[in-house]
Order: structure tokens, then C-alpha cells, then sequence
């Protein structure tokens, strides 16, 4: 069995821990240890961000991705404060198999980085950031 098969996608079940839109002030950083997944769309403005050493400066439609156990740093610029939002989740993918259940470990098929380019899905991504996490309704502006 191909645990890292892209089959499996659709039995992963997510848990959102946190939900944030975040307006960055000038003062904003990362430094930390991930111990859950993170995704983090820019919508505005410019940051550099670090995930083990790989350095990308991300500005408006970049989705970062860091995985549980990545180190991330971050910081944005002064002169294009960063808004973005983001989310932690933690996920598991159980499967049956062979009459039996397993949790599968499945990676998730996220590169460090990615652009989307595509302007309507942009803009139903920033529109309704419900979208990262359907059951809250109150995300956070901080």
C-alpha cells in the first residue's frame, strides 16, 4: 500500500485550531517550531518568509504552506505592512483497508509556496475567508 498516495486525499479530515486575519503591523515576526500544519494566503502587502532556510518573498495571491515540524520564520516590511490570512489544523486520514481501520500518514500535496494566479478564485478566497474555516463565522482581524 502507497501511504503517500494522492488517493487518499479525500478521506483527510481537518481540525481547525486557529483561524486569523491578520493585519500585520510593522513589528510582526515568526520565529517558532511548527507543531501543526499552517497555510497562509497574502492578500496585501509584502513579507519574507523562511521555511528551513528556504527563504520566499511573498506578496498578494502567494498561499505558503508550512508542514508539522517545519521551522518558520517570517517578517514583513515596514514600507508594505502584510495582511493575509491564515490558519493552524492539525488533520488525520483514516481509511478501511483490508477489513480493518487505519490512519493513514498522507502528506499533504502543498509545495512551500504557490501562486494562485487565477483572479476569480482569488477573489472568492479573500471575499469569504469563511472558506478556511466553514463553522466559524467571527474570524479574528488582529
Amino acid at each position: 500500500m502507497d501511504i503517500n498516495s494522492t488517493r487518499y486525499l479525500y478521506e483527510i479530515l481537518p481540525e481547525m485550531l486557529y483561524v486569523v486575519d491578520r493585519n500585520s503591523t510593522s513589528t510582526w515576526t515568526l520565529n517558532v517550531r511548527m507543531s501543526n500544519s499552517n497555510l497562509m494566503l497574502v492578500y496585501d502587502g509584502k513579507a519574507e518568509f523562511i521555511c528551513n532556510n528556504n527563504k520566499f518573498q511573498a506578496s498578494r495571491g502567494d498561499l505558503i504552506y508550512y508542514k508539522s515540524g517545519d521551522i518558520r520564520k517570517a517578517h514583513t516590511y515596514k514600507d508594505n505592512l502584510m495582511k493575509s490570512f491564515g490558519v493552524d489544523f492539525i488533520y488525520t486520514c483514516p481509511v478501511y483497508i483490508d477489513n480493518e481501520w487505519k490512519f493513514i500518514d498522507n502528506d499533504l500535496p502543498f509545495s512551500f509556496t504557490q501562486k494562485i494566479n487565477d483572479e476569480y478564485l482569488f477573489s472568492k478566497l479573500i471575499d469569504n475567508p469563511t472558506i478556511f474555516c466553514p463553522h466559524k463565522s467571527n474570524i479574528p482581524a488582529i
